[in-house]
């Protein structure tokens, strides 16, 4: 498609393109992609304080860290951002007497369907619809549904702003492109107001840059982790190029390359679950016998 043609798209039809049709409200790839995160705790080193060697702080907690695609890792306290898409998805961590993994579904442009996961099962463990009385509801399901997380998925191109490296060092990050599980309570919800504010005004968040920077929340038990505070510019009204098209279809791609991964392990998962229960009722027929 290209630049002539996109700006005859429908403003709903853009919204569309690029995952924002569900803020209107309503009911492992071989890419590699540089993955932006929050970082809740600081960074230790080594200084060389007058002539002495100090073990100190080097990177401050609340940093947006970079692990770029050559593995190096890039802090900064703020960012400003260019989404190109954004996609939803469940995942769960699990941590059982030495078994550390995610289980992660597809992505989709939505919830509101049941998603394969790579356990071979759907949504990794979170019921069907809603739960009308959840004080029904047996407390081991209740422990797993909330060890359940929404991910807003979001695609773009990033600016570190003050960026360092895991020394504290000042360093130069290229523009370069990144995902974002965005899986914090908080922080899904802040996003998704942000585009609401978009939509409001008929927009996608593809024609504006965001600053995203932190906010410290504090916890009863004294610590304290960081969330997003978000910044739309709504001045900046940017152009839709040659390069946002191309990298609005990358990230389709790399959205494609994900799901078919998603869909070749549930398939094996489910494989492995049938033959297990074949194999316990020949056992039983065998048992009988």
């Amino acid at each position: 498609m290209s630049e002539v043609a996109l700006n005859q798209v429908s403003q709903e039809e853009l919204m569309r393109l690029t995952g924002m049709s569900n803020e209107q409200g309503g009911s492992g790839s071989k890419n590699q992609l540089p993955r932006l995160r929050m970082w809740h705790t600081p960074l230790m080193g080594v200084v060389e304080v007058n002539g002495k060697k100090k073990k100190m702080e080097v990177v401050d907690a609340g940093q947006y860290r970079l692990e770029q695609a050559d593995g190096v890792m890039a802090y900064a306290p703020e960012a400003n951002i260019r989404l190109f898409m954004q996609s939803f998805m469940y995942k769960r961590y699990i941590s059982i007497k030495g078994e550390e993994r995610y289980v992660k579904t597809l992505m989709s442009d939505d919830l509101n369907s049941d998603l394969k996961d790579t356990d071979g099962g759907f949504n990794c463990g979170k019921p069907a619809g809603f739960i009308e009385d959840w004080a029904s509801v047996p407390d081991p399901m209740k422990d797993l549904i909330k060890s359940i997380k929404r991910v807003r998925v979001l695609f773009g191109e990033i600016d570190m702003v003050g960026a360092v490296n895991e020394k504290g060092d000042s360093i130069e990050v290229a523009t370069t492109p990144f995902i974002w599980e965005v899986d914090n309570r908080e922080a899904y919800k802040t996003f998704g107001d942000a585009f609401k504010e978009i939509v409001k005004r008929n927009r996608s968040f593809i024609q504006y840059s965001i600053n995203v920077s932190a906010l410290e929340r504090e916890m009863n038990n004294g610590q304290s982790y960081f969330v997003p505070k978000v910044d739309t510019d709504f001045s900046s009204d940017l152009a839709i190029t040659t390069h946002v098209l191309d990298m609005h279809r990358n990230s389709s791609e790399w959205i494609t390359q994900y799901n078919d991964y998603i869909n070749s392990e549930f398939t094996a998962k489910a494989v492995e679950t049938l033959d297990s229960a074949d194999e316990s009722l020949v056992n039983e027929f065998i048992d009988v016998e």
